[in-house]
C-alpha cells in the first residue's frame, strides 16, 4: 500500500470513488502540486498526474509520484494515455484538473492544440465531454495581455471551468489547494442545487451608540461560512450576505456587506427573486438604540443608561424577495434539549414564513461540536451532533429534499 493510502478521504468522502487527472504545465506554481494532489487524496480522489517537459524541470517526478502514489505521465506512449484516462473508454477519469496553466497551456487549448501530455489530455477530454478545470497562474503582465483573456472566454464557452487566480505582486498565482478542490467537487455535482442560486446570510448585526461603540451579537460567521462553501461544491450560485464576522466565507463566492439591521433589510431586498433557497444564519440584532448619538461620548461615566428599541424583522424581508425559495431560519436557544429544540421548531414553521428551521443550543455549541435540530416542513426531524461543516451538509441536505 502506498502512503497515499493513508491520508486518502482523511477530510472529506466528497471525492471518494473519483479519479482525477491533474495536468502539471510549466509554471513555478508547479511546485504547489504536491501538496495539491495530496489535498485531492484527503478528500478521496485517486489521482493521476501528466506533466509537460517544463514542469518536470520545476517539480520532479519522483514528489510527483509520492504525492499521487502512480508515475506521472511525462510523454504518451503506445499505451494511448490520453485515451486510456479521458476517453470514451471504460474506467476513464472522472475529470481533468489543469493546475497551474501557463498561458502557452491556455492558448494552445484553446486553439485545440495537442504538443504535450497536457494538451493532449485537455483535447481529448474536451472532445469526450469529461469535466474540466483549469487554474492560470502566470505574471501579471502576461494575465492582461488581450489575448490570453479571450482565451480563457473561448475556454468558458467550451465549458471549461476556469478558477480565477489571485492576483497579488504583481503575479496571477495559483489559487488555493482548498478553492481548487471545491471548485472540482462543484464540476462533479449532479444534484438538485446544480445551477439554481442560493443566498446565505451570514456574520452579526451592528448597532451604532455613537461614532465608536455598538451593539451587536456573537457570531463567528463560520456556520455561514461553511452552509456558502457547502451549497458550492452542490453546484448552486452562491451569494454571501456578510455582516460582523470573524471567519470568512470561501473566496469563490459573490459577497455584500452589510452593518445595521436596516441595511440587511435593503440588502435582503436585492436577493435574486429567482432564489431557489436563501439560508438566514445570521445573529440579526432584536434591538437597537433609539437614536443613535453624534461623536464620541467621553468616557468615565459611572453609569449610562440607554434607549432601546426594537429592530424591524429580516425574515418577512427575505421572504418577499425571493417567494418562491427555500428559506431556512436558524433558532438560537439555550440550555435547551433536543425535544425543547424540536418544540421551538415547531412554534417557528406554524407561523408559515420558513420552510425548514435549525434550531440550536448554545450551552452546548463549541468549535468543533454544534447540536441541532432541522425541521423542515412536512418531514421528520433530523438530530445532528457534529462539527459545523457536518451541519451545512445536513442543512443543505433538508434544502435538496425541499427542491425535489
Amino acid at each position: 500500500m502506498h502512503p497515499v493510502d493513508d491520508i486518502r478521504g482523511s477530510l472529506s468522502s466528497r471525492l471518494a470513488g473519483r479519479t482525477i487527472v491533474l495536468g502539471i504545465s510549466g509554471s513555478i506554481a508547479a511546485v504547489e502540486c504536491v501538496h495539491l494532489a495530496r489535498e485531492l487524496a484527503r478528500h478521496g480522489a485517486r489521482v493521476v498526474a501528466a506533466m509537460t517537459q517544463a514542469a518536470a524541470r520545476i517539480v520532479h517526478p519522483d514528489a510527483i509520484q509520492f504525492a499521487t502514489g502512480v508515475p506521472p505521465v511525462l510523454q504518451l506512449s503506445g499505451d494511448v494515455e490520453h485515451v486510456r484516462w479521458a476517453g470514451a473508454t471504460g474506467g476513464r477519469a472522472d475529470l481533468l484538473l489543469i493546475a497551474p496553466a501557463t498561458a502557452n497551456t491556455i492558448g494552445k487549448v484553446a486553439a485545440g492544440i495537442d504538443d504535450t501530455p497536457v494538451t493532449t489530455f485537455a483535447t481529448t477530454a474536451i472532445g469526450t465531454g469529461i469535466p474540466v478545470v483549469l487554474a492560470p497562474a502566470m505574471h501579471g503582465t502576461m494575465w492582461d495581455h488581450p489575448q490570453v483573456l479571450r482565451n480563457v472566454e473561448r475556454l468558458r464557452e467550451m465549458g471549461v471551468d476556469v478558477v480565477m487566480p489571485r492576483e497579488e505582486e504583481g503575479k496571477a498565482k495559483l489559487a488555493d489547494a482548498g478553492t481548487l478542490v471545491a471548485h472540482c467537487v462543484r464540476a462533479l455535482a449532479t444534484g438538485p442545487l446544480v445551477g439554481r442560486r442560493v443566498v446565505v446570510v451570514s456574520g452579526s448585526t451592528e448597532e451604532p451608540i455613537d461614532a465608536v461603540r455598538l451593539i451587536s451579537n456573537r457570531s463567528s460567521g463560520a456556520l455561514g461560512a461553511a452552509l456558502a462553501e457547502e451549497a458550492f461544491v452542490r453546484g448552486a450560485d452562491v451569494l454571501v450576505l456578510l455582516g460582523r464576522h470573524e471567519v470568512a466565507p470561501p473566496p469563490y463566492v459573490e459577497v455584500r456587506r452589510f452593518t445595521t439591521v436596516e441595511s440587511l433589510a435593503e440588502a435582503a431586498r436585492s436577493v435574486p427573486r429567482d432564489a431557489s433557497a436563501v439560508l438566514a444564519a445570521a445573529a440579526v440584532g432584536d434591538y437597537r438604540l433609539a437614536q443613535p448619538i453624534e461623536g464620541k461620548v467621553p468616557s468615565g461615566r459611572h453609569e449610562w443608561d440607554l434607549h432601546l428599541v426594537p429592530a424591524p424583522k429580516v425574515l418577512p424581508e427575505l421572504r418577499a424577495a425571493a417567494p418562491k425559495a427555500v428559506l431556512v431560519a436558524f433558532k438560537l436557544e439555550s440550555g435547551a434539549d433536543d425535544r425543547t429544540l424540536e418544540e421551538v421548531a415547531r412554534e417557528r414553521l406554524a407561523r408559515e414564513v420558513e420552510d425548514v428551521v435549525v434550531a440550536n443550543d448554545i450551552a452546548r455549541m463549541s468549535r468543533d461540536r454544534h447540536p441541532a435540530v432541522i425541521l423542515a416542513r412536512g418531514a421528520e426531524p433530523v438530530r445532528h451532533d457534529g462539527t459545523k461543516a457536518a451541519l451545512a451538509a445536513a442543512v443543505m441536505d433538508a434544502v435538496e429534499r425541499a427542491l425535489r
